[in-house]
């Protein structure tokens, strides 16, 4: 699923979403594969990736598996198991200087 807008999930799914925008999972909401977004809130359940700019467990919210992001906010009860990675900006490639002699 790709969107550019927002998307709240207060049931149960699975798959891969895809959003330039935001993407929460609500109390009751359990999600399983993986969410590309600019940003991730999770009050409920996901198992599986996340690649996001922030990424906000919430009080309650559990993120489980791997986490590749710039930002992560995790409240008090809330829970994060599995493997955090920095999202680092793409660098520029290098440029050539010539010396005057």
């Amino acid at each position: 699923m790709v969107l550019d807008a927002n998307l709240h999930i207060d049931g149960e799914a699975e798959g891969t979403i895809t959003s330039s925008t935001l993407v929460s999972i609500g109390k009751s909401g359990k999600f399983k594969g993986e969410i590309k977004a600019d940003k991730v809130m999770v009050s409920g359940l996901v198992n599986g990736k996340v690649n996001a700019n922030t990424l906000e467990i919430l009080s309650g919210g559990r993120v489980i598996g791997e986490v590749f992001v710039e930002h992560i906010t995790i409240e008090n009860m809330g829970i994060f198991n599995g493997i955090c990675h920095q999202k680092e900006e793409e660098l520029e490639e290098p440029k050539q200087i010539q010396l005057k002699e």
